[in-house]
């Protein structure tokens, strides 16, 4: 049986919200409302980027669960995942500015300094398991475009874009700008209910696409079943 993310199939399951809101267009084109099909459009676009959105950042939060649920081994994880939760880590910590203090350095500091070391030294030991405060980016933070951030988010895990030659972004970014656009010039998104219905097609690759690496990496010598459209 395919395995899903929690995120992915409420993702999956709430684009039956998005093909309401097409078939409400389509019912007011069909009467000559062409004000209201706009407005239902418009509706869309912005309810699809949301999904989008949330659906990236309850997977990256679910990745991190599986990780430590699963208590899969550190050495298991790729070298560049471990050194973004240990420069995670050291910016938490602040301790480049605890290493810069002169005055009024106690012992009590010292042992509180090594507290916080040790937790970067931590993701350094192939013996241990992945523990609670392993960290990575969770936010994904939206503008006129975003395929750059969703690169970004993904390659933490493996330090690649997984989605080079696999997934075209520029159809993510189109359908950002289009977004963009609607929320600050509220203007018309300018597009057929059948170009919109291709993007919900899209959104809905990519979540799968997605889904698939996030799995593959979380779950230790499992054998990951593929979902496709």
């Amino acid at each position: 049986m395919p395995r899903l993310f929690e995120s992915t199939k409420t993702f999956i399951k709430s684009l039956a919200e998005i093909d309401y809101l097409i078939t409400r267009a389509e019912e007011e084109a069909n009467i000559g409302n062409e004000n209201y099909r706009r407005l239902f459009l418009k509706l869309v676009v912005v309810t699809l980027v949301s999904k989008v959105q949330v659906f990236t950042e309850k997977s990256m939060e679910e990745y991190l669960y599986r990780l430590k649920q699963n208590r899969k081994r550190l050495s298991s994880l790729s070298p560049h995942l471990r050194c973004v939760s240990a420069k995670r880590t050291t910016i938490k910590n602040k301790i480049e500015k605890k290493l810069e203090k002169k005055q009024n350095v106690t012992a009590l500091y010292i042992t509180e300094l090594h507290r916080d070391i040790k937790e970067i030294m931590d993701h350094f030991d192939n013996r241990k398991k992945v523990f609670n405060h392993f960290d990575i980016a969770i936010k994904f933070p939206l503008g006129k475009t975003g395929s750059g951030e969703l690169v970004d988010l993904l390659e933490q895990i493996e330090g690649k874009n997984i989605f080079n030659g696999k997934i075209d972004l520029s159809k993510l970014d189109s359908l950002l700008s289009i977004r963009h656009n609607v929320i600050h010039q509220d203007v018309n998104p300018g597009m057929t209910e059948l170009q919109i219905k291709q993007y919900v097609y899209y959104t809905k690759k990519l979540a799968y696409y997605i889904n698939n690496y996030l799995y593959r990496n979380a779950i230790l010598n499992d054998r990951l079943t593929t979902v496709s459209t």
